[in-house]
């Protein structure tokens, strides 16, 4: 089992640094439309450049702001370009409101939100902060203001934007109680403004982005190899423990920062599986007289094990990934028992005698696990690696018991597949 989980990590090295493709178009300022294959990946930010394969050309091409009028992934994103100023924001918050706010001129493309009968709304997102642009009726483009102060030293809100769509919606004639009330207790977030956006729109709107299935549930089968270790001054110091495998089932549910993507997600998963494990050695005390030791453990574990998942090979229906994160673990301690005796001495009581400790294991532990594995659509094969933390999951005296975990499992994965 350990052989196997090697294997499918060593196959990662292959495959990196994968991008995921969907059908969409650009429009070039040529005003050309070119359809295509577009790269897709985890934007943090408004993309620069996006790498587009066309039905006619065989390799991928680059395309920069420079080249692109309009960027559309149906049901997935649309992109603008836009020139004109946009606010730069200040390296430290005032201590009073400061309505002088600084621009620089700037192309870039503008994601859009949301698309209204009056107004619509963008948005545009780089390393310093998060912007929203209205566009109105006649296709004009204005950044909507924001900025922040502090007042007896509580950070306070200053929105400009706030007069600006009231403005609008008086030249367009639709300023009423329910629009004004909507606009004052707004806030300036992409969920808030949304919202605000459909109130003032009389929910009149052309859906450009779908909503897609960010979370799905799951449900596997493992097969587990646990082993058990003694250190420091024990008979079975050293020695090997034998190889069981045992069965576990396992559920939870993925959920993916990007669900057009799926590159990231974070996934929880439950854990039930039975465990064994046996370990035995020899000691020589004299040319004479020699010492055995048995150490047996069988135990049912039920664990919780919040990870990051990471597909680095990325494709609709085939993903390679890795995991990793902590596995809160807790035992029943079943069997857990030490059995020494003497197998050979001179002395016949000690042939006799046999001694069998309990040793009660931590109910409690903490693993480490690391995960790789296989998406193939709805079916995931994946190999695991568990490291119990702390060191152990025994001590006492001048000796203690460590654990590690193999496991390989199946999954099911219920829910909408991109």
């Amino acid at each position: 089992m350990k052989y196997i989980f090697l294997l499918l990590l060593f196959c990662s090295s292959f495959a990196l640094g994968q991008t995921r493709y969907h059908k969409g178009y650009i429009v070039t300022h040529k005003l050309d439309t070119i359809k295509g294959d577009i790269g897709l990946k985890e934007w943090n930010y408004n993309p620069n450049l996006i790498y587009l394969k066309s039905a006619e050309a065989k390799e991928r091409k680059e395309y920069t702001i420079n080249d692109i009028l309009i960027l559309q992934i149906p049901d997935v994103c649309y992109y603008q370009k836009y020139q004109g100023p946009i606010s730069i924001p200040q390296s430290e918050i005032s201590s009073v409101i400061d309505s002088n706010f600084v621009f620089k001129e700037e192309t870039v493309l503008l994601k859009r939100l949301f698309e209204g009968t009056y107004l619509s709304l963008f948005s545009y997102k780089d390393a310093t902060k998060e912007r929203f642009f209205v566009k109105d009726k006649n296709d004009k483009i204005s950044e909507l203001l924001s900025n922040y102060y502090r007042l007896n030293g509580v950070k306070e809100s200053y929105n400009p934007y706030k007069k600006q769509l009231r403005e609008l919606l008086n030249t367009y004639g639709i300023n009423n109680e329910k629009s004004s009330n909507a606009i004052r207790t707004s806030a300036y977030n992409e969920v808030s403004l949304i919202k605000l956006f459909k109130t003032i729109n009389l929910n009149q709107q052309t859906v450009t982005t779908k909503k897609s299935n960010s979370v799905n549930l799951f449900f596997g089968l493992t097969a587990n190899n646990s082993k058990v270790s003694f250190h420091e001054n024990h008979i079975l110091t050293g020695k090997k423990s034998e190889m069981f495998v045992t069965p576990g089932i396992t559920g939870g549910f993925i959920f993916y920062t990007n669900p057009h993507v799926r590159k990231i997600a974070f996934n929880i998963p439950i854990h039930i599986y039975q465990v064994k494990a046996k370990a035995e050695g020899e000691e020589e005390l004299t040319f004479d007289r020699a010492k055995y030791g048995v150490y047996n453990y069988e135990d049912i574990i039920f664990s919780l094990s919040p990870n990051i998942v990471y597909n680095y090979y990325n494709k609709q229906n085939f993903k390679l990934y890795v995991s990793g994160g902590i596995s809160f673990s807790f035992r029943l301690n079943m069997v857990s028992n030490y059995t020494t005796y003497f197998s050979k001495s001179y002395i016949q009581s000690e042939m006799n005698n046999r001694l069998q400790y309990d040793l009660t294991l931590n109910k409690a532990m903490f693993d480490l696990p690391l995960e790789t594995g296989v998406s193939l659509k709805r079916i995931q094969l994946f190999a695991a690696y568990l490291k119990s933390v702390g060191k152990t999951i025994y001590s006492e005296g001048q000796y203690n018991i460590q654990s590690k975990t193999y496991r390989v499992g199946v999954r099911y994965l219920f829910g909408k597949i991109l």
